[in-house]
């Protein structure tokens, strides 16, 4: 199985959903096709944003 690469693009329309806690978290990791684990949301959100957090 090969291993999928994430954009920037993505990864911030993800932690942008994330972080308006509209939805669970589950439910999001469901949306995006990612396990629910690896929607931890980080104490700095900046972070992500710049694709310092790998999904």
């Amino acid at each position: 199985m090969k291993k999928r690469k994430f954009t920037t693009k993505f990864k911030t329309r993800v932690v942008l959903e994330a972080l308006k806690e509209v939805s669970p978290l589950s439910e999001l990791a469901k949306k995006y096709e990612l396990a629910p684990l690896k929607l931890v949301i980080v104490e700095n959100p900046k972070l992500a944003l710049r694709g310092s957090v790998n999904f």
